[in-house]
């Protein structure tokens, strides 16, 4: 993905005004493509962390239901 298409995200602020995230200092805060792509492909760990932090929640409470 060209970080700079993403960087040019129409909604970024609205999206990063409204992202879950604890980490705002990440570059992909706000640029959700990029951060889903980044979790992803971390399959070395736990399938929870492999989601993004706003889709844990809903995963969660799936699991509990």
């Amino acid at each position: 993905m060209d970080p700079n298409k993403a960087n040019e995200c129409p909604v970024r602020d609205r999206i990063n005004a409204y992202c879950p995230c604890p980490k705002e200092d990440c570059p992909r805060h706000g640029i959700c493509c990029e951060c889903v792509l980044f979790h992803k492909d971390q399959t070395q760990k736990p399938v929870l962390k492999r989601l993004p932090s706003c889709l844990r929640g809903m995963v969660q409470e799936a699991l509990e239901s």
